[in-house]
């Protein structure tokens, strides 16, 4: 699979819509190319985290066409779209931009299990990890880290540790929830030519908010360009989970 072909699937996953039509025919398009299962997935993976949040719904769309019509000759794309899927539906789920889409994300995700494509228990671990929230899946990977260690912690500084990643937890909500109010206003007035240059102008916006709430941060604007540049805020939450666990310990 050619450059050239990958660019033109990612430009033509960027273009998609709503319609059945177009959904039909990306998805007819990605399964013609099913000896190549994993490098059409990746390609649909980067589509999914480098396009606007309005097309993060068709592109699961896609997905999900593809996954059902497939997987009476191959299991090819059950296989690789399984490596992607928890991210995609996480970071999808996360910057949705209402509780209509969430519930159209969780739709899908049923429909995994009623038509046999994923496991109910997998299917369900995942739900749960989007129902759950930051905050509270935070918390349970704390306790779960500290259940896991071989010293013992006394329960003030378990319950100062926690207290301490709510606090944290609460202003990264406040500044996701402003980075989303930005980009409707910047979406809707199109002051901006493209996302790149609208992400670039929050990153400014973003950096000098978190340089205020977060002085106790050293590395505050490495974990935003994390953000920003993958939007993957929950792995940088990890490393911070071993720092706190190292307080703590």
């Amino acid at each position: 699979m050619t450059q050239p072909f990958e660019a033109a699937m990612l430009e033509r996953l960027k273009l998609l819509d709503h319609t059945s039509e177009s959904i039909v025919s990306m998805s007819e398009f990605m399964r013609h190319h099913k000896e190549d299962a994993a490098r059409v997935v990746g390609i649909w993976n980067d589509a999914l985290f480098s396009t606007a949040y309005h097309q993060h719904l068709p592109l699961i769309y896609v997905a999900n066409d593809v996954l059902q019509n497939s997987k009476q000759e191959t299991n090819s794309f059950v296989v690789e779209f399984a490596k992607v899927l928890p991210s995609a539906f996480r970071y999808a789920y996360t910057f949705a931009q209402s509780d209509n889409i969430r519930q159209k994300l969780i739709k899908v995700l049923n429909v995994f299990v009623e038509r046999h494509v994923y496991s109910a228990h997998w299917i369900q671990e995942l739900r749960d990890d989007l129902l759950a929230g930051p905050q509270q899946k935070l918390q349970n990977e704390l306790k779960q880290s500290l259940l896991n260690t071989d010293t013992s912690a006394d329960l003030l500084s378990v319950q100062q540790a926690l207290a301490f990643l709510k606090d944290d937890v609460r202003a990264c909500e406040l500044a996701e929830k402003r980075y989303r109010t930005a980009i409707d206003i910047m979406e809707k007035e199109r002051l901006l030519t493209s996302l790149q240059e609208a992400l670039q102008s929050e990153a400014k916006s973003r950096a000098a908010f978190l340089r205020t709430s977060y002085n106790y941060l050293g590395r505050q604007e490495h974990i935003f360009a994390h953000l920003l540049s993958q939007l993957a805020v929950w792995n940088e939450r990890h490393a911070q989970l071993g720092q706190l666990k190292t307080k703590i310990v």
